[in-house]
């Protein structure tokens, strides 16, 4: 058969000649059994490729499921962490203010801040008292 150059550039173009390496048997035309062959093939292919395309997706989710649960950690741990903060805020917001008392180290948590710093009482806003023999600072919220 002639083959014209419009026909090679044919993409539906099929060579049925003897010596095609597709089909065998009589004369270039495919048997049944190869039929049949080349369908199981097919259908073994098909199916390779969707359990490969089903594994696939389960890695993807159990990966997505593991962030998920990064981020539900996540989550969880800094709403603890505000919470706690916001609870010392509202302890250390009660006790009216601060007083620092001959330079130690304050407990912001006493309610007596004022009584501490008894040379500061009666002043309203921030009293500091620095002379030679008595240091006290205090610091109203």
């Amino acid at each position: 058969r002639a083959v014209t150059s419009n026909a090679s550039l044919d993409v539906s173009f099929h060579d049925e000649s003897p010596n095609n390496s597709e089909g065998g048997g009589r004369g270039g035309l495919p048997t049944l059994v190869e039929d049949e062959e080349d369908e199981e093939t097919v259908a073994d292919h098909r199916e390779i490729r969707l359990l490969r395309e089903r594994r696939q997706l389960r890695m993807t989710m159990a990966e997505e499921e593991k962030h998920l649960n990064y981020h539900l950690t996540g989550v969880v741990v800094n709403s603890i962490l505000i919470f706690i903060t916001l609870i010392v805020i509202i302890c250390i917001a009660t006790t009216g203010g601060m007083c620092v008392h001959d330079k130690r180290t304050p407990n912001p948590f006493k309610r007596d801040q004022i009584e501490i710093c008894n040379a500061c009482q009666g002043t309203s806003g921030v009293c500091e008292i620095c002379t030679d023999s008595l240091t006290q600072c205090y610091y109203p919220y």
